[in-house]
């Protein structure tokens, strides 16, 4: 990481960025474009100074890396005021919209290569401030991670362990989505197939993402049997293992509206329901909106509370 020294400063009048096109708007700038650069215009806003400070701005302004995209001149106008700042325009996607279509192992070298920029910016005393999935990028044409919004990075000592989880939070935050969400409805909650936090850790050592992705792709092609080469096709299983769960469970509600006379064909019916709700059961619980699946194992535990008065009138009948 190199910071450059000279021309940290950049004129530029208002009737210049009205002619630019905007591409964005947040609650304290403007961004437009201008060729291959991105400038971000503050708001006349009463906190705007405290967000984006230039004392603070002027810390990070120039820094070039890998993986972040800094400021890359303050823009004064033609009365010296401060205004905003100008930074490179990234041509891409956000990370979570493209994810599941990007080969796992190459996945796994871009969070490799995105960890250990991550580590060169700590050692330069930089700690991430505002880090979420929503300003990850993808950089399809050099296959790599990119942060954008880094004016609100600070300068501080020692932030490596911090920047270094937000990363891994993020990361996990956007896996979670194609993961976490399939399962089977208890109680009215999700007892998801799998928890992406069940991979971060190995022997009670954390791991980062590029050593858990691959933990999840071979989980995957384990439990499925098949080869698994993109998050998307690890959703294909668990979107089918769900739909799977579900026409079993409409199953046996049939089974036991079918032969809800029988008591045996009823324990039975109850039992399988009782084993399915067992297999079920996997890792962690998480609350989230269900439709049919739901309603089916609402249907198994009224059997179950049937079953139980079944029985007690079976034995008040043996008591006579």
């Amino acid at each position: 990481m190199i910071k450059k020294q000279e021309n940290m400063v950049e004129i530029i009048s208002i009737d210049e960025i009205n002619g630019l096109k905007k591409i964005g708007e947040g609650k304290f700038a403007d961004v437009y474009k201008n060729g291959q650069q991105a400038y971000k215009i503050l708001k006349d806003k009463p906190d705007t100074e405290r967000f984006y400070s230039r004392e603070s701005l002027e810390k990070i302004v120039g820094i070039k890396s890998d993986i972040c995209i800094f400021p890359n001149k303050l823009l004064q106008d033609e009365k010296g005021n401060f205004i905003g700042y100008s930074m490179d325009f990234i041509e891409g996607e956000k990370l979570k919209n493209k994810i599941k279509d990007i080969p796992l192992l190459e996945l796994q070298q871009a969070f490799q290569n995105a960890e250990d920029s991550i580590r060169k910016i700590s050692e330069n005393g930089i700690m991430f401030d505002d880090l979420h999935y929503d300003n990850i990028m993808w950089n399809e044409k050099e296959k790599k991670i990119q942060i954008i919004d880094t004016d609100f990075f600070k300068k501080t000592d020692r932030p490596q362990e911090r920047n270094m989880s937000k990363f891994d939070t993020a990361i996990s935050n956007i896996l979670s989505d194609y993961i976490d969400k399939y399962g089977v409805m208890v109680d009215e909650e999700l007892i998801s197939f799998y928890d992406i936090y069940s991979f971060q850790k190995e022997d009670d050592e954390r791991l980062w993402p590029s050593e858990y992705i691959m933990k999840i792709k071979n989980k995957i092609e384990s439990d499925f049997d098949r080869k698994i080469t993109t998050l998307g096709e690890i959703e294909e299983c668990l979107q089918q293992k769900q739909e799977d769960k579900e026409e079993e469970m409409i199953k046996l509600q049939n089974l036991s509206e079918n032969n809800s006379k029988n008591p045996n064909i009823l324990n039975k019916t109850v039992s399988a329901g009782k084993k399915f709700l067992n297999n079920a059961i996997c890792f962690t619980k998480k609350k989230v909106r269900s439709g049919k699946i739901k309603e089916e194992i609402k249907k198994i535990e009224e059997l179950q509370r049937e079953k139980k008065s079944q029985e007690k009138d079976l034995t008040n009948e043996e008591v006579k």
